[in-house]
């Protein structure tokens, strides 16, 4: 009877797992403290058990992407009014761009696009990159990353002369 529960609640595609322990708990309890009944019925085995899809993992090509794209931006200067468009090319000088736009939104489009074409130049936060990588490579989260110090890193691929922070800063060994 409990095999059959069991395999309907499987086939409608729903997870009996925890429908099964709970179960299984009551009747243990109808038979220890009760004694309703003489022996539970819940005796399948790894049917309290779930068995979750393991979870996909990224690439190192699918971390680098959004790592690369995050905190850059264009360098502008959107006029307001009919929004007229400067932009810094590459080499520095600032150029105007022949068209005005109705709303900022349509110059800013038209700066992002000259900026993916490379005709536009950018700056880079790479701060928003580091915390992409480190969470990733090094399974820190949010709160460990965002607690790093600079004081927390050596520059070469040595061991850090520091020992572990104080409130204060690095102490020396």
């Amino acid at each position: 009877m409990i095999r059959e529960w069991r395999k309907a609640l499987l086939d409608a595609g729903v997870s009996a797992s925890m429908a099964y322990r709970l179960l299984r708990a009551a009747l243990m309890t109808a038979v220890e403290k009760d004694k309703i009944l003489t022996r539970n019925p819940c005796r399948v085995r790894g049917a309290g058990t779930e068995q979750a899809a393991e979870r996909p993992t990224l690439t190192v090509a699918q971390v680098f992407e959004p790592a690369e794209r995050v905190g850059v931006r264009p360098v502008d200067n959107v006029d307001s009014g009919e929004f007229r468009l400067r932009y810094r090319v590459k080499g520095g000088t600032m150029r105007r761009f022949p068209q005005t736009f109705a709303t900022r939104p349509a110059a800013e489009r038209v700066l992002w696009k000259l900026a993916e074409e490379r005709h536009a130049d950018v700056v880079r936060d790479d701060r928003l990159r580091v915390f992409i990588l480190l969470a990733a490579f090094a399974s820190l989260r949010w709160g460990e990353i965002t607690a790093l110090r600079r004081c927390d890193f050596t520059s070469r691929l040595r061991p850090s002369v520091y020992g572990p922070r104080t409130p204060s800063g690095p102490t020396a060994k």
